[in-house]
């Protein structure tokens, strides 16, 4: 479990490290949940959390705010989506 809590710690940061993560994220809950899946899930299961942020964000930004002016916090239910369409598949 200590190796993929690693992962997921390499995994949320950005590239200025700072973190990604909504305070309803806990990593040791999220390392629990994934304890079957591969580096390669773990990475897609963090991608796929990321795009359902944005997406999300999209949803609900007004039209004339910039994306990109905006810092994108992935939520637990993000990762539980996720997680969702990595077993899946």
């Amino acid at each position: 479990m200590e190796s993929r809590l690693q992962m997921l710690r390499h995994l949320t940061m950005d590239t200025t490290g700072n973190s990604l993560l909504s305070d309803d994220v806990t990593l040791e809950s999220l390392a629990s949940m994934t304890e079957n899946l591969s580096t390669l899930e773990l990475k897609q299961l963090v991608i796929i959390a990321i795009h359902s942020a944005l997406y999300r964000l999209w949803l609900e930004a007004p039209h004339s705010e910039a994306l990109d002016e905006v810092h994108v916090l992935v939520t637990m239910g993000d990762f539980v989506l996720a997680l969702n369409d990595v077993n899946a598949a």
